[in-house]
This record gives structure tokens, C-alpha cells and sequence, in this order.
């Protein structure tokens, strides 16, 4: 491991720049202020091994997921069939990992990188979901009344004013059912976009009602 630099002397009186480095591992820097003609320095440098990071990418089930973006500073990859992603050569430092995949909620992980270690961090993405919010009124009565909504396995009571948010819906194609007592059950389908808001009014009818009222 030994190495030498001979230079020829002459006026130079400025700092030196020393770089070595080798595959696999971190470039070593130093600079030596200045080296007077005839002087001999001696000066070792200390190559640090580089890590590595790798992992699965999943859903919550245990699913891979495939073509999700992992994101290091400036250096991208994506997972294959099987949800696994890797960074191969990565100086020892603590990075931020930030992970997007349609149809699922980003994700950031901070993971140290230790030298000359293959650090694994499987990551599990959770699947995006949509709100929907709105007012639910009688179409007997002027106001809005105190009702219970649901879309799927999420439901929720309106307050006294009607209003209601329903969180965690799937995307896409959700049905919604609103009941109420003494009223017909309302039912619809609402389309749903990830991470999005919509508001969605309803209005029932009463009970052997038969038209508007006069």
C-alpha cells in the first residue's frame, strides 16, 4: 500500500492536493500547506469501504410492488417484479430515502449507511386514499339533519349542522350509502381520485313522501 510522489523543486510556494482512491471504496482528500525543496513528507491516507443499501418495496399485505421510485439526493431507481430495489455504492453517511408509487402514499426513511455493509430497509407503502365531504339535508324540510354516511368499511354520523367527511375512502368508483330515520336510503357511486377532496351533497327523501313541498 505504499505510494511516493517525486516533484521536480522550483518557486512553488502554494498548498498541495493529495486524492487516492480505489473502486469500492470513499475518495480520500488531504491537502498539505506547502513542501519546501529537498523536504521528504510522509503522509497516509485512509480509504473508507463504500456501502451499499437494498430492499423490497410492499404494499401493507405483503405485496411487492413493482416500478416504485426510490430517491437518494440525486440518484434514482426503481423496484423490479419482485418489489427489490438496490443502491450499490454509497459513501458511509445518513441519507433520506423517498419512495412514490401510483395508487399508494409516498414514504421517507432515514437509514445510516455503514461502511463496507449492505444495509436492508424493506419499505411498506400504504395505499392512497381520497375524502369526501358534504352536507346532508331533507328534501321535505328546510336545513340539513343529523344522518350517518359510509363508503365501504368507512363510516361516520353528520353533526348537527349535516355536515360530514368521510376519510380513508379507496380511490376510483366508491359507493356511498346515506340513512337516516324515517327517510329513504340514498345510495350512489362517487368517483374518487387520490389524495383529493370532493364534496358531495345529499339530499333524502322522506317516508311516504310524494313530491316537493308546497
Amino acid at each position: 500500500g505504499r505510494y511516493a510522489i517525486t516533484m521536480d523543486p522550483g518557486p512553488y510556494a502554494g498548498d498541495f492536493s493529495i486524492t487516492a482512491g480505489f473502486v469500492g471504496f470513499e475518495t480520500a482528500y488531504v491537502t498539505i500547506p506547502s513542501i519546501g525543496n529537498g523536504a521528504v513528507i510522509e503522509q497516509d491516507l485512509t480509504l473508507i469501504p463504500l456501502g451499499s443499501l437494498s430492499g423490497s418495496i410492499r404494499d401493507t399485505s405483503g405485496i411487492p410492488i413493482t416500478g416504485a421510485q426510490v430517491t437518494l439526493g440525486t440518484m434514482v431507481v426503481r423496484s423490479d417484479a419482485a418489489g427489490h430495489y438496490s443502491f450499490p455504492a454509497l459513501d458511509p453517511v445518513t441519507v433520506v430515502g423517498n419512495v412514490i408509487a401510483g395508487g399508494f402514499d409516498p414514504a421517507s426513511v432515514n437509514v445510516t449507511v455503514n461502511p463496507g455493509v449492505d444495509v436492508i430497509e424493506d419499505i411498506a407503502l400504504m395505499k392512497a386514499t381520497a375524502v369526501l365531504t358534504g352536507t346532508v339535508t331533507r328534501a321535505d324540510i328546510e336545513g340539513p339533519i343529523a344522518e350517518e354516511v359510509s363508503g365501504g368499511s368507512v363510516s361516520t354520523d353528520t353533526d348537527f349542522q349535516g355536515n360530514y367527511t368521510l376519510t380513508g375512502l379507496p380511490s376510483g368508483a366508491c359507493q356511498i350509502t346515506v340513512t337516516a330515520k324515517f327517510c329513504h336510503q340514498y345510495q350512489a357511486v362517487v368517483p374518487l381520485v387520490d389524495h383529493q377532496t370532493l364534496r358531495q351533497d345529499f339530499t333524502l327523501s322522506p317516508l311516504h313522501w310524494t313530491g316537493p313541498k308546497q
